[in-house]
């Protein structure tokens, strides 16, 4: 008799029970507090809480086709319905690349909620090399190719000239070597049957490049039997900072600092606005209360042969606002009247930036 009270028991517990659970199905839900977290680039944890009123297990999947998430982890990873919030623990290691979303969801056999989190990348950040803004050292380009890249495109490098190579008559060019610190050693950069500036041949028993001078070439690189080089018919740039006169003061084709500072220096400047090319090579006002800034521009981002911007707005003549909106390395083109104060070659105020690193607006 007291066996089968027992069993009576027990059948209306597991009753209650199936009662229970099929009252709580009637309204399924899980929800979570937030639908995105964010992530620091170097990795870390955070907690998220949610509510479940049925068992549940976790799914993480990437945000996007460039997400790699697999070292996102969740803990824990599966669990019981409760009456009350239910917490969990997202751990993600650094993300040395770009910025990656992983979607975590939430799974159970009624319901299901989703957020995201966000992992800032640490490659974010990182500065494009090669360019004319932040070219190559030639050690950095020695070691890229090295290891078995080859950019798509043509780069920008600088150096010191180690040593001189041939010259070819046939076709102008000359080949010479650079390093880091124009000493020879493990990382000496060839530069194949380079051209001079503007891609002019270089003229026989040509001085324009020598051992010591400090030079920026810009061309195809790549892996010749095994050593690095800048392939034929690449450009010199600049020569211990200084280009020669180039362009014609238009939007297609701006003058490029040499020639905006010749032309001033030999007062045929003239009147009428004019396109200059140039790198943003120091910053003396990031914005002032009217709304200007002051700066200098060179040809290759140093400050040796570099000429003033007085008082210069934004993009396209809007005012500067804050700082950070220019900074040293930054390409420009700008437009407005050249001009020389005081010995000083610039241009006069109210001139305007067109291009800022590629953009126009």
């Amino acid at each position: 008799m007291k066996l089968n009270k027992i069993i009576f028991a027990m059948t209306l517990a597991a009753a209650f029970t199936a009662c229970q659970q099929e009252k709580a199905l009637e309204n399924p839900l899980i929800a979570t507090e937030s639908a995105s977290y964010e992530m620091p680039a170097d990795g870390g944890e955070i907690s998220v809480t949610f509510t479940s009123n049925m068992p549940w297990e976790v799914q993480v999947t990437p945000g996007n086709s460039k997400s790699e998430v697999a070292d996102i982890k969740v803990t824990p990873s599966y669990g019981e319905a409760s009456q009350r919030p239910i917490t969990v623990t997202v751990k993600a290691k650094a993300n040395p690349d770009k910025k990656r979303v992983a979607v975590i969801s939430i799974i159970g056999n009624y319901a299901k909620a989703a957020f995201k989190v966000s992992q800032a990348g640490q490659a974010d950040g990182a500065v494009e090399k090669g360019t004319l803004a932040t070219p190559y050292k030639a050690s950095e380009l020695f070691d890229y190719l090295k290891g078995g890249d080859t950019p798509d495109a043509e780069v920008y490098v600088t150096g010191i000239v180690s040593k001189m190579g041939s010259y070819n008559e046939k076709y102008g060019s000359q080949t010479y070597y650079i390093t880091d610190d124009g000493t020879e050693g493990d990382k000496t950069l060839q530069i194949y049957g380079g051209l001079q500036f503007g891609g002019e041949k270089f003229p026989a028993n040509q001085t324009i490049v020598k051992v010591g001078d400090q030079v920026m070439v810009k061309g195809k690189a790549k892996l010749y039997n095994g050593n690095p080089e800048v392939d034929s018919n690449n450009v010199l740039i600049t020569v211990n900072g200084k280009s020669v006169p180039m362009g014609e003061g238009t939007l297609d084709a701006p003058y490029n600092v040499a020639k905006a500072i010749d032309l001033v220096t030999k007062e045929e400047a003239g009147s009428a606005e004019v396109y200059v090319h140039g790198v943003i090579s120091q910053i003396d006002k990031a914005f002032s209360s009217y709304g200007d800034a002051q700066y200098w521009i060179s040809d290759d981002g140093t400050t040796t042969h570099q000429m003033e911007v007085y008082q210069g707005l934004y993009l396209n003549g809007a005012a500067f606002t804050e700082e950070g909106q220019i900074k040293l390395g930054d390409e420009v083109v700008i437009r407005g009247k050249l001009t020389s104060y005081k010995g000083t070659i610039e241009f006069a105020a109210k001139s305007q930036i067109v291009s800022l690193n590629g953009r126009t607006e």
